[in-house]
């Protein structure tokens, strides 16, 4: 794990350090970190993008979501997967506005979602 993806993954915990029922999962190349058995955020785990991290925001709040500086549309091969956004440089903006507003938007978007 680069130094860039431990950053992002400490900020992660200070935000949903009181959270019930956290968990975390290696899948597809990210650490994924859940809440009631729901994705919240995912951190790449890869040195050649290091610094991503992709946040649920779901697709009513894709456009919001993409206005903001630094973002981007997270895709996996050919499919664009609407119910997420891709922080690109992660690591240079986690005292920022916009590391935090998506991380505010995947609390309340997960919030809003169904026990598991």
């Amino acid at each position: 794990m680069t130094s860039e993806s431990q950053a992002i993954l400490d900020r992660l915990a200070d935000i949903l350090a009181e959270a019930p029922e956290r968990s975390e999962r290696v899948m597809m190349g990210c650490l994924a970190l859940f809440l009631r058995g729901h994705m919240v955020a995912a951190v790449d785990l890869s040195p050649a993008r290091a610094g991503r991290v992709m946040f649920r925001v779901g697709p009513a709040r894709r456009a919001e979501a993409l206005a903001l500086p630094g973002t981007a549309p997270v895709r996996q091969g050919a499919r664009t997967m609407t119910g997420f956004v891709a922080l690109e440089r992660a690591d240079a903006d986690l005292d920022g506005a916009t590391f935090s507003r998506l991380a505010e938007m995947a609390l309340d978007t997960v919030a809003a979602l169904p026990e598991k």
